[in-house]
């Protein structure tokens, strides 16, 4: 089965960096608004394209999404944080003792000034530039990208999540729909049965009962379909749900799956997923953040040195005899902390717990990996194994479903025969659907469990 364009998390991840939605191609289907404004999906539909739909209308996705931008801006105000900053202050003041006034809160650089009285009027500016901070700055920066790279795995995460919800979610619709044409096909042939018995029973050839038999079976099969019925439409609401469209789209499906290819090596695919999974690359962008953290933590040991100038032009007492000073300030400021009681050293150790604990969060997902492509590669060697067995099962129930069909026709079965084929019949097509299936569903879990779309 092919998929998407975009296979891997390394080709997603590639497309969220430069802003390219990945995946999404020009589909059919005619799109429109329905209910709530969510959009409405008319058309043929098959598995590739309804993942595209969803990875294009997902709301995870859109929620995703938003994430990632608030992340972007953190990575932003931690850039920022090594760059000049420059502020404006303005102050009118009339006291009647000397007073300490400084910026409004959140302004930075902060500029901070005593006045004495009777009051004064001032302007200032003030100018701050890092000179030397220990490498705290840039290991924040660097911490700060490294969780906007995690960002974006776990955005290209929530793209793979999508895509297999509505990858299972549509072969569970196709599954029902496929049981309901098994059971289409029961109802006709229970119908027949019907009529057979019907006209036997007028000739005098088979008792009441077969004719009261053969109408349960009538209406035993009815409620089956009646079942799958309702079956059908609350598997079609989670599809919609999962491709964010709205509920009145009509979707017009293939008439029939094709069952998935063999898997290859379990080697090669075990590979593959610790290479390419978005989850396993967010957990590592998060190790390399925890390392950026705890050499940041490591940098409150050195000292801090800043640039600062400013310059203020002060009038006082300016409801009076008033005088005027205008000036300037340059110069550098050095601090070194000395003693904070432990502060540092129990920051220091807890980033390097957070660290410890990150690179075992990564080592169980891998091993969380390894094991989901284990069992989806089991599954899907099994369902398709029962697939080959389920045709031969079918072969044969359709060779005594043919002969006990004629042996009514010509008066000579007993119903129990003629019953007993139409089961085995019914019974070998079900086999055939949930194994078609079950390999569709594991090949969507092995795809899932090795990174891909």
């Amino acid at each position: 089965m092919d998929h998407l364009p975009w296979r891997s998390s390394v080709g997603v991840l590639l497309a969220l960096r430069l802003g390219l939605s990945p995946g999404v191609a020009q589909t059919e289907e005619t799109v429109s608004k329905g209910y709530a404004h969510f959009p409405r999906v008319n058309g043929a539909i098959c598995v590739d394209s309804a993942v595209q739909l969803g990875l294009e209308h997902s709301l995870v996705v859109a929620m995703s999404r938003t994430q990632l931008r608030a992340q972007s801006s953190e990575t932003e105000e931690a850039r920022a944080a090594s760059r000049p900053q420059i502020s404006l202050n303005g102050y009118a003041m009339r006291n009647s003792m000397p007073m300490i006034y400084a910026s409004a809160p959140g302004v930075m650089p902060n500029f901070i000034q005593s006045y004495n009285s009777p009051g004064a009027v001032s302007a200032s500016a003030m100018f701050m530039m890092p000179l030397f901070t220990g490498g705290a700055l840039e290991h924040q920066l660097q911490a700060a990208e490294q969780s906007e790279r995690a960002a974006v795995a776990r955005t290209a995460f929530s793209l793979r999540e999508t895509a297999r919800q509505v990858r299972l979610a549509y072969f569970q619709v196709q599954e029902s729909r496929a049981k309901s044409l098994v059971l289409a096909w029961q109802l006709a042939q229970n119908r027949e049965v019907e009529r057979v018995s019907q006209e036997q029973l007028r000739a005098g050839k088979v008792a009441p009962f077969v004719k009261l038999r053969a109408q349960a079976e009538v209406a035993a099969t009815q409620q089956g379909q009646n079942d799958l019925r309702a079956e059908v439409s609350e598997r079609e609401v989670a599809l919609k749900t999962a491709m964010g469209v709205a509920m009145d789209s009509v979707f017009e499906y293939p008439p029939q799956e094709a069952p998935p290819a063999t898997p290859g090596p379990l080697g090669d695919l075990m590979a593959a997923s610790l290479q390419e999974r978005s989850d396993l690359v967010a957990a590592r962008y998060a190790v390399d953040q925890g390392d950026q953290l705890v050499a940041a933590a490591v940098s409150e040991y050195s000292p801090k040195s800043y640039l600062v100038a400013m310059g203020e032009s002060t009038r006082t007492n300016p409801f009076g005899a008033s005088m005027s000073e205008t000036g300037y300030s340059l110069g550098v400021v050095v601090s070194f902390p000395l003693y904070d009681g432990g502060m540092r050293a129990a920051r220091e150790d807890r980033a390097r717990a957070s660290l410890d604990e990150r690179r075992l969060q990564l080592r169980q997902l891998e091993l969380q990996a390894t094991g989901q492509v284990a069992t989806a590669h089991a599954r899907l060697l099994s369902s398709l194994d029962n697939l080959e067995l389920s045709q031969v099962e079918l072969d044969r129930a359709q060779e005594d479903w043919r002969i006990a069909n004629l042996r009514m026709v010509a008066g000579r079965a007993l119903y129990i025969e003629v019953l007993d084929a139409l089961l085995a019949i019914s019974r070998a097509r079900n086999n055939q659907v949930r194994s078609l299936f079950s390999a569709c569903i594991a090949d969507a879990e092995l795809m899932y469990a090795i990174g891909r779309y």
